[in-house]
């Protein structure tokens, strides 16, 4: 636990949920989740949005630290993908009047996460190839905001299905 002291590894792993033996990344989206609706809530947008690409680039820099610090593309103790890709989803506008369901959100974010279909796998893999070890912190980080972006269009999808259904 040595590496915690470097404030870069305490960033990717956050502060150690990162070293959890039982789904660190589940439990990390899960103190993301918490930690949104107790601070990052109640921020005017453009101060979320500026402190989530700072964060964007912070988490970054910490990924490709700590994972050229364990000598390992993409180690499950880095965690500050997960963080910052479900805030960013968390802050994500809602389906017209009806709010999206941050249950569904989580559901979601973590099945696109865990599974990585092929067009995250892509994303994943391509940062991973020989010659591109420079850039694996921005591979770790990218391949979560994917997963953002297919949680959010299926649940608008979901969501769009739901209420024509009621029609």
């Amino acid at each position: 636990m040595k590496l915690l002291f470097n404030p870069l590894h305490f960033i990717s792993f956050l502060g150690g949920v990162g070293f959890s033996p039982i789904v660190p990344g589940t439990l990390a989206t899960v103190v993301a989740w918490i930690s949104y609706s107790a601070f990052l809530a109640q921020l005017p947008a453009l101060t979320l949005y500026l402190f989530l690409g700072i964060g964007f680039f912070i988490g970054c820099l910490a990924a490709h630290c700590s994972a050229k610090a364990l000598k390992h593309p993409d180690p499950s103790a880095i965690v500050i993908d997960e963080v910052i890709a479900f805030w960013f989803l968390l802050s994500l506008p809602s389906y017209g009047e009806v709010p999206i369901p941050q249950w569904l959100l989580f559901g979601l974010f973590r099945f696109f996460d865990i599974s990585k279909p092929f067009f995250i796998k892509r994303v994943d893999h391509y940062f991973k190839q020989p010659g591109k070890e420079n850039w694996v912190g921005l591979g770790i980080m990218l391949d979560d905001l994917v997963a953002t972006a297919c949680a959010y269009l299926v649940a608008l999808v979901i969501l769009e299905s739901v209420s024509l259904s009621y029609l």
